[in-house]
């Protein structure tokens, strides 16, 4: 699966090892983890840089790829942990 964002600068390959995908419960509900990749940047687009981004979001396992797409768009900030 691949989904990109409206804006067309995120990327999430579920085939890419710089994406990432957890998901975690609490209170009732999914939440999902991700790590997408920046393809705004034009040494991405060259091929030869990888940026990427952590935001995390709800997420429904029957409606991933809408779940991915909107957590892109405005989910919360993932800061890269320890």
């Amino acid at each position: 699966m691949i989904v990109v964002n409206d804006g067309n600068n995120l990327v999430f390959d579920e085939n890419s090892n710089d994406c990432e995908l957890h998901i975690a419960q609490s209170q009732g509900q999914l939440f999902a983890f991700i790590q997408c990749i920046d393809a705004s940047l034009e040494r991405y687009q060259a091929g030869d840089y990888r940026m990427t981004k952590r935001y995390w979001g709800r997420f429904d396992w029957s409606d991933q790829e809408h779940c991915i797409r909107e957590i892109m768009h405005s989910g919360g900030k993932w800061q890269n942990l320890p």
